[in-house]
């Protein structure tokens, strides 16, 4: 998913990659109240419209949120005091109710970890960060401020390619590496699957073509895929659910579920291809069985539920994020996996870095001409 400002948009945009993409904004972000899913009010029209929350809880979200997004001098003064104060207890103690903090914490601010939990509790200064994130991005393409990319995210990576090749750049397809040589403690080339020994000055690469110069990091990520039949909206079929953490279902970070349709290209028509992804604490089927169990019909379920779409096929699996091993040479570069679920910023940032570790005196991603205005 991808916020609908900031950085990375501002990227696509200024690089000419996003003649090479399309995009859907998602229609609605949802959250299970009660066991029922409502919409998250996170615009003005969305609070004003919402018969979800009483009149005064519409008044303290909409005063909170103002103080968010247009600070007074007042305001400001009073987050930089209560700077790291727990942000739930800040929320708590401006009198704001627990449905609202379930909204603001888990749907708005996108925190993940257990906020009950003393080990795990964010500070103010970083639920505000995140909030402002969230705001900055909400209406400028819909009623979210979530973009998904046509075909599935692969796609943004292979606009960047094709970038790259118009101003020179040589792809090499269906090998990979075999072997990486290395002579006095620095690198010097690559062995390639045919055999082929390719000579560089320096080598720049993901955790998969180099795994064996990479370690495994404590954080994973649990994911399941589902297929279904139906929308788990009655409303809309472009959906972005967040469960809150619950001691009862055993969730201990937020989970998020993604759900989109054929309109997106990335599944048939009359289908609906839906992701759960959280940060694990267990294994993929422990974290997130139950809640899949609460969305679908399965076909061991001796009564099925009318209202909920009936699973047609899904997959459990978890992703160990993978970091370099300490002590590599100098011209040994390998990205770390992102470890972020909204936004490419994360790994904008480090793209960045690594540009300027080689080029220093080169502008990163400087505004390129139209390909068909360039003249050879």
């Amino acid at each position: 998913m991808l916020w609908s400002q900031g950085p990375f948009i501002d990227l696509i945009i200024r690089s000419g990659v996003s003649r090479y993409l399309e995009f859907k904004c998602m229609e609605q972000l949802l959250m299970p109240v009660g066991g029922v899913l409502q919409q998250v009010p996170c615009s003005k029209a969305d609070v004003f419209q919402s018969k979800n929350i009483s009149l005064k809880e519409k008044r303290q979200l909409m005063k909170f949120l103002q103080s968010v997004a247009l600070p007074t001098a007042e305001d400001s003064a009073e987050f930089e005091k209560l700077s790291e104060t727990p942000f739930v207890a800040f929320l708590t103690s401006r009198g704001i109710t627990t449905n609202l903090i379930e909204f603001i914490t888990y749907a708005i601010s996108l925190i993940d970890p257990d906020q009950s939990s003393q080990s795990d509790q964010v500070s103010l200064k970083t639920g505000l960060e995140k909030m402002k994130t969230f705001m900055s991005s909400l209406g400028r393409y819909g009623n979210t401020p979530f973009l998904t990319s046509l075909y599935g995210t692969s796609e943004i990576t292979q606009a960047f390619c094709r970038l790259a090749a118009v101003f020179g750049a040589t792809y090499v397809l269906d090998r990979s590496v075999s072997k990486v040589i290395f002579e006095d403690g620095q690198y010097k080339g690559v062995v390639d699957s045919t055999g082929l020994m390719i000579s560089s000055p320096l080598i720049i690469s993901n955790t998969d073509h180099l795994n064996p110069l990479t370690t495994h990091h404590t954080k994973n990520i649990s994911r399941a895929i589902c297929i279904t039949d139906k929308s788990i909206s009655t409303d809309t079929d472009l959906v972005i659910v967040r469960v809150p953490p619950s001691a009862e279902m055993n969730i201990k970070n937020a989970i998020t579920i993604l759900q989109l349709n054929s309109s997106t290209n990335n599944c048939p028509a009359g289908k609906f291809l839906v992701h759960f992804t959280t940060k694990a604490s267990a294994t993929a089927q422990q974290d997130l069985e139950l809640v899949v169990r609460s969305f679908f019909n399965h076909k061991d379920d001796t009564e099925k539920a009318e209202n909920k779409p009936n699973l047609l096929w899904n997959c459990y699996f978890n992703i160990a994020s993978r970091v370099p091993q300490p002590g590599l040479p100098q011209n040994v570069i390998i990205c770390s996996d992102p470890e972020e679920m909204f936004g490419c910023e994360e790994v904008l940032a480090k793209a960045e870095e690594i540009f300027k570790k080689v080029y220093p005196d080169e502008v990163f991603i400087s505004p390129v001409p139209h390909p068909e205005d360039i003249i050879y």
